[in-house]
Order: C-alpha cells, then structure tokens, then sequence
C-alpha cells in the first residue's frame, strides 16, 4: 500500500470515528453527512464506512427521522461522476432504507466504478429485499445477476438468474443466462478445459427432463417438493462419480439443490455433505 493511500485511509478514518461519536447522540443526520465524507475519501471502505451509516439509518428511521423532501431529491439525483452517484444514492438511501431502487442506484454505481468490495455488499443487501418483497423483480434479479457476475461471483449470479426465472418461467433470458454462466464458473474452476468438453458432460437423459420439467414449472409444493428430491438423487449420483470431472459438477449440483430446497420450504435439506467456499467468488478473490 503506497504512502497516499495511506493518508486517504487516515483522512477517512476521522470522519467515521467522527460519524461514530456524533451518532451515539442521535443527531443522526450529521453523521449521515460524516459517514459520506469519510466514504468519498475511501469510496469501498464497506466495514467502516457503508455496514455502519446502513445501521444508522435503520436507528434513524426507528427514531422518526423523516424521509427527504422533494428538493433533497432533485438536488441529489444522478451525478457526475460514478462516485458522486453513488454518495448521492447512499445519502437518499440512509434516510429511506426501505426504499430498494435507492439500493440499486447505489450498486449500479459502484458497478461502475469498480468498487468491488461494496459492489459485493449492496448486492446481497438487494438480494435479500428483492427476495424479502411481496412482489420479487425479475429486472432486479437480473441486475444482480451482472453485478455478481462483474466481480466474478458467478455462483451468486446464477443463483440470481434462478430466482428471477422462478419469478418468470416464460422469459427465456434467465435459462439462456444460467447454461451461460454454469459453464463459465465450470470452466473458471478448472475443472473442463473448453465449453464443449462442459456440455458434453451434463448432456444426459436426467439434464434433459429435469430442463423439461422446469420450463412447464408449476408454482405448488407438490412440484417443488419432487423438484427437491431429484436433485438430492441427482447430488448423490454426483457425489459416486469419481475423477475430475465428477468433482467439478458437485459443486453446481449441491448449488442446484440449495437454491431448490431454499424455494420448497418446509422441505428440510438432510445429510448434506458440505462444499468449500461456496459464498465466495468462482475465482477464490
């Protein structure tokens, strides 16, 4: 680490030990305004800087603090630059955490500003309201998906395209995008040395119907309860082949099952031998 960044680290530092005092307080608002100081000086300090102002602005909104007026909007909508868009969306969201386009305008700008440590917060940050929500997006899912797959978590990014299938099984995009991304991530693992050599290895009868199945999928608990017994027999399939190939399908097929048991509750996953690194990037960073 060089000496200047150094000093930017120092200077951030003071406005969130700042931001911390002031919000111990309660004057909320200042140490909204602190936080942000401090994050324009370290743009993806996530721990000190965007995990801390997102729980004051829950404290905030328990406390009454309002919401910004109309002019507050306007005045920091957009921007310049990709950091400048992001602060702005950070200091609508701080006093709105409700409100999930706020979030989306945070990550779509820290996409693009290559901050990848808060690209890989506000991600998931979005992927839990969007799931939480009564009406789950299908774009939203879909724009995490290319924010995930951006800083090469392409396991959570195809994660997001199930989701958003599930949210609409007639849009072909999202299928398109999961064969896309599984042989991506297959083939970043090391495990097959070209596309073809991938797709050969998962196109067999059981791939087929199972691919059947879900294009005429059935939004009941009988389906997702069948849906989540054959991919455990297809898990325990994978878990007997031996060699290098049959260890690069676990990991998807164990992915496959998770999401699949996530969406078929009360179906509890059972004797589940666990996979490493599975909530890290495909490539280990």
């Amino acid at each position: 680490m060089t000496e200047g960044n150094d000093l930017v680290l120092t200077k951030a530092e003071v406005f969130f030990q700042r931001a911390r005092k002031v919000a111990d307080t309660r004057n909320y608002d200042y140490a909204i305004d602190m936080y942000l100081e401090g994050l324009h000086c370290a743009p993806d300090a996530v721990e000190k800087g965007h995990l801390p102002l997102h729980e004051l602005a829950f404290a905030r909104q328990a406390n009454g603090g309002k919401k910004t007026s109309v002019v507050e909007k306007v005045k920091k909508h957009g921007g310049k630059t990709p950091l400048q868009q992001m602060l702005n969306a950070e200091y609508l969201f701080a006093k709105d955490p409700d409100h999930l386009p706020y979030a989306e305008a945070i990550l779509n700008a820290a996409v693009a500003g290559d901050y990848k440590k808060t690209v890989a917060w506000i991600a998931d940050t979005v992927f839990q309201a969007n799931t939480a929500a009564k009406k789950p997006s299908f774009n939203t899912y879909m724009l995490l998906k290319d924010s995930y797959e951006s800083i090469n978590q392409l396991d959570k990014a195809i994660v997001s395209c199930q989701c958003a299938a599930r949210v609409d099984p007639e849009n072909i995009d999202a299928d398109d995008e999961i064969k896309r991304l599984t042989t991506d991530l297959t083939i970043a693992r090391g495990k097959y040395d070209t596309q073809e050599d991938f797709r050969k290895a998962i196109k067999n009868r059981h791939a087929q119907e199972q691919h059947q199945a879900q294009q005429a999928i059935v939004k009941s608990d009988d389906y997702r309860v069948l849906a989540v017994e054959a991919a455990r027999a297809e898990y325990e399939l994978v878990i007997q082949t031996k060699g290098i190939q049959g260890q690069a399908v676990l990991g998807l097929a164990r992915m496959s099952l998770e999401s699949l048991t996530a969406l078929a509750e009360p179906v509890k996953m059972a004797n589940i031998p666990s996979t490493e690194n599975s909530d890290e990037s495909a490539t280990g960073e």
